[in-house]
């Protein structure tokens, strides 16, 4: 006989054995609704339904490793300027004038430069004509150490067929911005040369041109035979004079100058004034037995000479600096050969000469000994 379970004793089993509802609870770590079915019932049961939800939150970690690549763009820093050296004439220029610079340029960039000239000091510029070489103006190399260039200046074109003492060049850098403009030191252009009637010297050898000397005055006999002039320059460029800080009696020096350092020389002492100078001055504060300081210039359509008693004591303007800069260490003698000085032999005496250049006078020559240079040779004589 089969024994038959009521409602009620079915419900408690479903409880006991974990149902609701005789349905099996599923849930997730997610939110979810979950429903099922009922069960059939046993015995007789009717079928139901119902519903049911459950809510879980849960935590995790991952780890992973990649690699990648990518391209991009991107700008450089601010544009240097470039810079420039310049390397200054020196010396007096004629017609092609070579100048040397430098370009720097952080960035190495290409540059342009403006050249340009003055002949007022400065205060006014003008564009400085090409010559026939050089490296341009345009697309010049550079680097951050420098690259060597030059410019060669057609002075000619721009300043004539003239001398002029006081030029001045300046050169201004660029590429992307604008440079630093240098300005070189004043230099000589002498484009015109001995035509000038302000420095028409003879080039014979032996036609002296200028002479700066120091004579007379309370000294030793020794000193009165002994004693030479400072300088004396001659046509041919060969120059006679006292290296300073050396005295006389010890030795004397012989060098040579151009032709165009000898027609700066003769501009310049024009521009002191040299020829409105008098022929002789005397200051009343001057003491007495004091050396007289003679300048001489020699010209084929003047010449002229002037002494000031006792130097700078009585010397007008520009005197002192005509006697300065034609004199050693200003004046820029090359080639120099330096005698020093022995006392004149008693045979050369007795035969009335000895062989020698000008400046190879012997210490005790006579005083009316004269240098000559003739068939024979160089030679101081005697009359």
């Amino acid at each position: 006989m089969k024994r038959i379970l009521s409602p009620l004793t079915i419900a408690t089993l479903c409880l006991s054995l974990g149902f609701f509802g005789c349905e099996k609870k599923s849930s997730s770590s997610t939110n979810t609704t979950n429903s099922t079915t009922a069960t059939p019932g046993l015995g007789g049961v009717t079928p139901g339904t119902g519903t049911g939800s459950s809510t879980g939150t849960g935590t995790g970690t991952s780890t992973g490793t990649g690699t990648g690549t990518g391209t991009g763009t991107g700008t450089s820093g601010p544009n240097t300027a470039p810079l420039l050296q310049l390397g200054s004439p020196t010396g007096p220029q004629v017609d092609q004038v070579a100048v040397p610079f430098v370009l720097l340029d952080a960035q190495s960039d290409p540059a342009d430069i403006t050249v340009e000239f003055s002949t007022d000091g400065g205060q006014s510029w003008s564009p400085a004509s090409a010559g026939n070489a050089g490296s341009g103006v345009t697309a010049l190399s550079t680097a951050p150490a420098g690259v060597a260039h030059f410019y060669l200046w057609d002075s000619t074109t721009d300043l004539g067929v003239t001398n002029n003492l006081h030029v001045e060049l300046r050169l201004t850098p660029s590429d992307a911005d604008p440079g630093n403009s240098v300005q070189s030191q004043e230099f000589p252009v002498i484009n015109l040369g001995r035509n000038d009637p302000d420095a028409d010297f003879s080039t014979q050898p032996d036609a002296l041109a200028i002479r700066c000397g120091v004579g007379g005055g309370f000294v030793m006999y020794s000193w009165v035979v002994n004693r030479v002039d400072e300088v004396r320059i001659y046509g041919d460029g060969k120059v006679v004079f006292m290296r300073d800080g050396k005295s006389p009696m010890d030795e004397i020096s012989q060098g040579w100058l151009s032709e165009e350092e000898i027609v700066v020389l003769l501009l310049r002492i024009k521009e002191e004034g040299f020829w409105n100078f008098q022929d002789y001055y005397q200051s009343y504060m001057a003491p007495t037995d004091m050396p007289t300081w003679t300048i001489e210039v020699h010209l084929l359509s003047n010449a002229h000479d002037s002494g000031s008693y006792g130097g700078s004591i009585s010397a007008p303007n520009g005197f002192m600096e005509i006697f300065d800069f034609c004199s050693d260490p200003e004046l820029p003698v090359q080639q120099v050969d330096t005698y020093l000085r022995v006392p004149i032999d008693p045979a050369e005496l007795s035969q009335g000469f000895y062989a020698g250049e000008e400046h190879q006078k012997k210490y005790d020559t006579p005083l009316d000994w004269t240098w000559e240079n003739g068939a024979g040779g160089p030679q101081w004589q005697s009359p």
